[in-house]
């Protein structure tokens, strides 16, 4: 599997929900020195979102229109299109999302994310 594959198969894989709910798939996939930009503009960390992804039931997410981009030999960036929703939200939402991955020896791990709300 070629790495533009491999990492958007990492980042569909943040969408099942046995991975969301489990902080060992979590910490296998997320860096130490992970961030992430909410859609509210707040700044979170690895521990927040250990926190708070296991704690989710009924949040589903599909993505499309892949955009990969090999910022250097060992981190990528990966731009993307999603539509969200959480347990009890009918309407869902369209986001534009942006994550950066980097390489440890063998293995990708995200270490920036955000998405963005779009119509």
């Amino acid at each position: 599997m070629g790495i533009e594959s491999q990492i958007i198969e990492l980042e569909k894989s943040l969408f099942q929900s046995d991975i969301r709910s489990s902080i060992s798939e979590l910490r296998s996939r997320l860096a130490p020195e992970f961030r992430e930009i909410a859609s509210t503009g707040e700044i979170v960390d690895l521990q927040d979102v250990l926190e708070r992804l296991p704690k989710e039931n009924g949040w589903e997410a599909k993505a499309q229109d892949f955009e990969f981009s090999r910022l250097s030999e060992d981190i990528c960036m990966l731009v993307y299109k999603s539509f969200h929703r959480a347990s009890g939200n009918c309407k869902g939402k369209n986001s534009l999302r942006c994550s950066i991955w980097k390489r440890y020896g063998d293995v990708w791990k995200m270490v920036f994310h955000q998405g963005t709300s779009i119509e």
